[in-house]
């Protein structure tokens, strides 16, 4: 079976409006690829610190030494072993939670799942598309900083080229028709997911 990996940072948990457009795409995704299993990690329950001094001293001594069989290596090994990867994160602050940025600096790992070989980077991940799925309460005005950053960050880091960007935005501005504002988003999600 193939892997699909959904990222979630959507904080709020069950009230997350993101959330549900997550699953209305992992549901539309499912239904069309039969092939694939999925695995969600809700970033909200796991117990992610910042990458402090003392983690990263412990990482680069693992790294230098050529292993990566210590746990915290899992999330990178689970990441690169994805064949498709949903990313969940309302639009805060012009980008995403912090748990996120978190997340991915775990997964960031040279020698494991890229590598820098002079003038080029070798990406190590499997997944060739990932999709990124977020609400707004206002409007981004073209400042979507979080899927920017996820998207440079596939694409240069991981050799995921291919983002979808899946958004519902306006949602808690005076009068919105909030419910017809997903439902755009879920039609959108829903036909992304035929890909």
């Amino acid at each position: 079976m193939k892997k699909l990996l959904f990222i979630n940072a959507c904080i709020r948990g069950d009230r997350s409006r993101t959330l549900r457009l997550c699953k209305k795409y992992i549901s539309a995704f499912l239904s069309w690829h039969t092939d694939y299993e999925w695995t969600e990690l809700d970033l909200n329950e796991m117990s992610l610190i910042p990458q402090t001094r003392e983690v990263l001293d412990r990482r680069d001594a693992f790294i230098e030494a050529g292993d990566f069989s210590d746990p915290m290596f899992d999330l990178a090994k689970q990441f690169m072993d994805a064949d498709h990867i949903v990313i969940g994160a309302p639009y805060w602050d012009l980008e995403f939670p912090s748990l996120l940025k978190i997340y991915f600096e775990r997964v960031s790992v040279s020698e494991l799942t890229y590598d820098f070989l002079g003038d080029h980077v070798d990406a190590y991940t499997k997944a060739e598309r990932a999709v990124y799925i977020t609400t707004a309460g206002g409007y981004t005005i073209g400042k979507n900083y979080g899927f920017e950053y996820a998207q440079g960050l596939f694409s240069f880091l991981f050799g995921i080229n291919r983002m979808d960007l899946i958004m519902a935005e306006g949602l808690d501005i005076e009068g919105a028709d909030i419910e017809g504002l997903l439902k755009d988003a879920m039609n959108r999600a829903e036909e992304i997911a035929k890909e």
